[in-house]
């Protein structure tokens, strides 16, 4: 026991003056009970590995506080004093990143400001209503729609064989090749189209409210320029006539 004793203090000399090959000496010979303590013990977020790794951390640090003249054999002091109380802090570092979350969250009521005209006003008073968005998307292609429907009424049969085609972004030449026509009897359909576009959204804007749902087109900021857009450049390509 004295001479086991005595080449764990000499390999921790040498450790100590940085020779590697000792500190994995000394992990070799303290491995199974290394192995014996670290399945006692459970670090939030780790496995085995890890937990056995932490032991080999507290080695280290037991190989640099040694005092040889400490009264403790470097086994009893390592394994059961520095390894040991290495795994609690560990432990406890775990612990606490476990419930970081939880202690810097804050709650949506908490106040962040006061005035006289709005008082006070918390964190939820700034998240947007998810279902307000939805409104306007919904109003805009109830518009997008009818528009199209309305479009549809004008086209000549030519002008809506031409804007279907147009609409899977054709060109000019795939779409004359498709229809048997001119290139020049497209451009002059879709300038057509255009001009009946414009004309039947202008029209939809002056005579048309959303009267169901209570609100004006208006009061949801629907671009005309938009929307005339995305009729006459065949955004929607399921249109039938």
């Amino acid at each position: 026991m004295a001479d086991y004793d005595q080449i764990l203090k000499y390999l921790v000399r040498k450790a100590k003056a940085g020779d590697d090959r000792a500190f994995k000496e000394i992990i070799k010979i303290l491995d199974s009970d290394l192995k014996k303590i670290s399945n006692k013990y459970y670090i939030v977020g780790s496995d085995d590995n890890d937990v056995l790794q932490e032991c080999r951390i507290g080695v280290w640090k037991a190989i640099k506080d040694f005092d040889e003249n400490g009264g403790m054999t470097f086994k009893n002091f390592s394994v059961n004093l520095c390894v040991k109380r290495h795994l609690i802090t560990a432990m406890s570092h775990a612990n606490t990143q476990k419930f970081k979350l939880q202690n810097d969250a804050v709650s949506l009521s908490t106040p962040i400001s006061q005035n006289d005209e709005d008082g006070v006003q918390t964190y939820a008073d700034y998240i947007p209503d998810p279902s307000a968005d939805l409104l306007n998307q919904y109003i805009i292609q109830e518009e997008f729609n009818t528009n199209l429907e309305l479009i549809a009424e004008k086209l000549t049969d030519l002008e809506a064989s031409i804007f279907n085609q147009y609409a899977y972004n054709s060109s000019y030449k795939d779409i004359a090749k498709a229809l048997d026509v001119k290139p020049k009897t497209v451009d002059n359909a879709l300038m057509r189209i255009r001009k009946k576009s414009s004309e039947t959204y202008q029209h939809y804007l002056l005579n048309h409210t959303f009267i169901k749902y209570g609100v004006s087109t208006f009061g949801y900021g629907v671009s005309t320029f938009s929307i005339y857009e995305d009729i006459t450049m065949g955004i929607c390509s399921n249109l039938t006539v």
